[in-house]
């Protein structure tokens, strides 16, 4: 990076947080349970990184399904049930490394920012679990019900931007484990955007995006900023 960055924004689940893969593991079993057949594979291609309920949506769609709002409304009821369900019982875990990342930015007084395409309730369940703390563990939490458009619009860092009041896109860094989380951070016209292979994505789907750099390990990052 050019410049040294005045804030770093990760995103939650399979980049910075561990959750294996619960939250699409668990689309899938919403549509199944609703007699719609679709693979790991595919949800993964279509959903990661999305706002859930469009993410539910686009699913349908590439199924050939008319956006009936009694459907979508019955699927994503269901998945928020059993996901808030999921997430007291499943293993969520900071990612490996992940911890030692942060304690570096902000010893370096970089801002750590959070964000997310699931809404802010599931977002602070998650922390919840793992006993992350704001101001102690990390600066700020963005969700995708925080802000008028979610990814890919940038709305989630330029909120970020603005409580760091940070004028400059160039200082601030994306980190992701999807497409649709570089196509955010390039819309946001980052400094450096990072793609992770901890998640979602593969190397290969991550590389469609073109980020700055594709690293497969958190630890990584701190030989980048």
């Amino acid at each position: 990076m050019k410049k040294a960055p005045q804030l770093v924004v990760f995103d939650m689940a399979g980049t910075s947080i561990q959750e294996h893969n619960l939250v699409y593991k668990t689309i899938l079993k919403s549509f199944l349970y609703h007699n719609i057949s679709i693979s790991i594979d595919k949800v993964l291609e279509i959903a990661a990184g999305k706002e859930k309920l469009t993410a539910i949506m686009d699913i349908l769609a590439f199924k050939g399904y008319e956006l009936d709002s009694h459907l979508i409304d019955s699927i994503y009821l269901y998945f928020k049930e059993q996901l808030a369900s999921s997430y007291k019982t499943e293993l969520i875990e900071p990612m490996h490394h992940i911890v030692e990342v942060f304690d570096y930015l902000r010893n370096l007084d970089i801002f750590i920012a959070l964000n997310t395409g699931y809404d802010s309730a599931t977002a602070h369940q998650i922390l919840d679990r793992i006993h992350w703390k704001q101001g102690v563990d990390y600066d700020l939490l963005i969700t995708a019900s925080d802000v008028q458009k979610a990814r890919p619009y940038p709305d989630m860092i330029l909120a970020a931007m603005r409580h760091f009041k940070i004028n400059d896109p160039s200082y601030v860094v994306k980190v992701g484990d999807s497409i649709i989380d570089i196509e955010e951070g390039k819309n946001a016209q980052c400094g450096f955007v990072i793609g992770m292979t901890t998640g979602a994505h593969t190397y290969n789907q991550l590389l469609q995006a073109q980020p700055d750099i594709i690293l497969k390990n958190p630890i990584d990052l701190l030989l980048h900023i």
